[in-house]
């Protein structure tokens, strides 16, 4: 099933460049996507000079890739990284952003500055977050989502969430996790902490479980039909550590996750602890957006 139209991968000179681009190379072939090669120069002394140094290095990139001419073009950029990147993507009209992990400072990692905290921001498509050393070919993808909403059947980001990572699972021949972060609340969590006759306070957490895992698995047939092509998963405690801890356990090869443009979101938790586990979790990432949503701020850009 064909997702993209047009690709816009960001290649930098570091370590991880080579890998984000053959990632991005690879969707623009499997999708019959159009390929835009991003390159930014950061304003500084020399720039210009860069500038003209970096279009001849894209343009023998390009010369190798085995892509027809009207597909594919290269672009370089003079400005801030982040705000580049988004111009470029708004013109191109991309509908999916390859981006390598740069790494960044501590601090700007700690104010959400860096240049992958900022597309989380207020990229219209989605962004995918390439690491260094990923797998040339995915064997686990994890998609988490908010089943626990009460709209979970019908919101446009699950949808998205649930969809990309199905396509790309069946890809990628690669094993699907559909995971759901819970935790007791209200009263519930009250009855918890509360005197419990022996075993009550098992039984109350397995019963809690179970009813999550159904959750998880009508939401995932709502979206994706029977049979379910996932594994059903729930993990109890915040968002950031169910998801690190099961990427870790299932050595995931890419995370699959909702966002909305214009605020620091994921699916099911906000902030900080969004970016901490942007930034610390080991695998790929794969930062999706509901299309009505991602044509919204298409039409934004636009104007």
């Amino acid at each position: 099933m064909k997702r993209f139209k047009n690709v816009l991968t960001v290649y930098d000179l570091t370590p991880g460049g080579d890998v984000t681009l053959e990632r991005g190379i690879a969707l623009a072939r499997r999708n019959g996507a159009r390929l835009t090669l991003l390159h930014v120069v950061e304003p500084g002394a020399g720039a210009e000079r860069f500038v003209a140094e970096r279009r001849r290095v894209l343009s023998r990139v390009a010369s190798g890739i085995d892509l027809a001419i009207d597909r594919m073009d290269t672009v370089v950029r003079q400005g801030g990284r982040a705000a580049e990147i988004l111009r470029c993507a708004g013109e191109r009209m991309a509908d999916l952003i390859v981006v390598s992990d740069e790494g960044g400072d501590g601090l700007s990692r700690l104010l959400g500055t860096d240049t992958v905290a900022d597309l989380m921001r207020h990229a219209a498509c989605p962004v995918w977050v390439v690491r260094p050393n990923e797998r040339r070919h995915y064997g686990q993808i994890v998609a988490a989502v908010d089943a626990g909403r009460p709209d979970a059947q019908s919101c446009p980001s699950v949808h998205r969430t649930l969809e990309l990572a199905a396509s790309l699972a069946e890809r990628e021949g690669a094993a699907l996790d559909v995971l759901y972060a819970w935790d007791f609340q209200g009263r519930e969590r009250e009855t918890l902490q509360s005197e419990l006759p022996p075993g009550g306070h098992d039984a109350m957490v397995r019963a809690a479980r179970f009813r999550h895992l159904e959750r998880v698995a009508e939401v995932t047939r709502a979206v994706l039909g029977d049979p379910v092509p996932g594994v059903p998963v729930v993990g109890r405690g915040t968002p950031e550590a169910v998801i690190t801890r099961h990427v870790q356990v299932r050595r995931a090869d890419l995370l699959v996750m909702g966002g909305s443009a214009g605020a620091p979101l994921f699916d099911a938790f906000t902030g900080r602890s969004a970016l901490r586990l942007l930034h610390g979790i080991g695998c790929s990432v794969l930062i999706s957006r509901p299309i009505p949503l991602a044509a919204a701020a298409d039409r934004r850009l636009a104007s």
